[in-house]
C-alpha cells in the first residue's frame, strides 16, 4: 500500500474522454468558466473526428491549462 507524503498534493487523473490528455484534463476541471468550457468542448469534438489539432486549438488548450494552474 502506498502512502502519500505529508503535505503532498494528490494528483488527480482525468478520465479518458477523447484520448488527448490535455483536453481530458480540462474537461474534468471545475476551473473552466462557461466560455472556455464551450471552447474546449468544441475542440474535443473536432479532435474526436480528426485526431488532430490546429496550432490555435493547441495554444488555447495550453492557455486554459496555465490559467487553471495559476488560479489553483
Amino acid at each position: 500500500m502506498r502512502h502519500a507524503k505529508p503535505g503532498a498534493r494528490k494528483q488527480s487523473v482525468a478520465p479518458s474522454v477523447t484520448g488527448h490528455a490535455l483536453i481530458d484534463r480540462l474537461l474534468a476541471s471545475s476551473g473552466l468558466d462557461a466560455a472556455h468550457r464551450a471552447r474546449v468542448e468544441a475542440i474535443a469534438t473536432w479532435f474526436r473526428r480528426t485526431h488532430a489539432l490546429t496550432e490555435a486549438e493547441q495554444a488555447d488548450l495550453e492557455t486554459f491549462a496555465r490559467q487553471i494552474e495559476a488560479a489553483g
